[in-house]
């Protein structure tokens, strides 16, 4: 089977799934999935040659298990299957069908995802995966939306710059936010966020800016200083280290942030660059085994200005 992969699928008990994921510090994570009733269920895809990381893992499970009380169901299995998503189907032994998934509150729904009962309390995001990047499933984006959840505040308006299909943004304005504002350079993103946007918060306050991430002081900006309570940006490592400081004048103080992009190989300056914009680093949280996303606060511990109630 040419381009194969090997994908490995872990059973959980319900709940637990994220941490699975986060624990064994897998980088091909796929995301949580909606299992049934009592298990969720965590797919993994790697080199179909790759004897070393699927024995890694494997014994990485058993480990985790043997220190659960919670075990009962978890299991570990494994196929060889075609490239695309990983995903099989009875009738051709391929499809291009994607579960929904769940990242914390959030149950993220594909459009093409077979049928799934959300559980009580699901903040569920309808998506269409291909547009832009940011689909949920990709480490950062993640591991974003689910640090980003106890952040969120009633009222907070948010900024996602760089945002891809917006799926940051829209998660705040799902979770509570008051108002959102995306940046992206690439109008085909400011569309595929329009359309997602439209799609899932349809009656939050919601502003769209065509513009790139400052990188010098001659570049200009759309977004005003100090006029967000909440900073998403899930870009490159080099566009956050230059971009710092217009990105830190947005932010309000006491304000919170959560930054990624960051492979862990690059250089380790992206916290000095974020102090000196004004910008503390509480925790730096690994997206799997190659990304990191940094959370925190902006310097001044003054209350941030809350919007009126609509």
């Amino acid at each position: 089977m040419s381009g194969a992969v090997r994908e490995v699928t872990l059973r959980v008990p319900r709940g637990l799934g994220e941490i699975v994921a986060a624990q064994l510090d897998v980088s091909h994570v796929a995301a949580v999935e909606i299992g049934d009733a009592l298990l969720d269920v965590v797919r993994i895809w790697i080199d179909v040659d790759d004897v070393r990381a699927l024995e890694e893992l494997e014994t990485a499970f058993a480990a985790w298990v043997e220190q659960r009380a919670e075990r009962n169901g978890s299991t570990i299995s494994q196929r060889v299957v075609a490239p695309h998503h990983g995903r099989t189907s009875d009738e051709t032994g391929w499809s291009r069908r994607s579960p929904a998934f769940r990242v914390g509150r959030l149950c993220i729904v594909p459009d093409d995802a077979p049928p799934h009962t959300p559980r009580t309390g699901d903040r569920v995001l309808a998506i269409t995966a291909g547009t832009a990047f940011g689909t949920g499933r990709h480490a950062t984006t993640r591991t974003c939306l689910r640090v980003l959840q106890p952040l969120v505040r009633r009222e907070d308006v948010v900024l996602d710059a760089g945002c891809g299909t917006g799926i940051l943004g829209i998660a705040a304005l799902a979770l509570g936010a008051r108002a959102a504002c995306f940046v992206d350079d690439d109008p085909a993103c400011i569309d595929a966020t329009r359309t997602l946007a439209a799609r899932n918060v349809p009656d939050a306050e919601q502003h769209f800016e065509l513009a790139a991430v400052p990188l010098g002081p001659g570049d200009t900006w759309p977004v005003a200083d100090s006029s967000v309570t909440g900073l998403l940006a899930n870009i490159e490592h080099d566009v956050i280290r230059a971009g710092a400081p217009a990105l830190a004048r947005t932010l309000a103080p006491g304000g919170w942030f959560v930054i990624s992009g960051c492979r862990a190989r690059d250089p380790d300056d992206i916290v000095p660059a974020l102090a000196a914009a004004g910008l503390t680093v509480d925790r730096v949280v690994p997206a799997g085994a190659r990304f990191r996303v940094y959370v925190g606060s902006s310097t001044t511990a003054t209350p941030a200005p809350r919007a009126k109630a609509r």
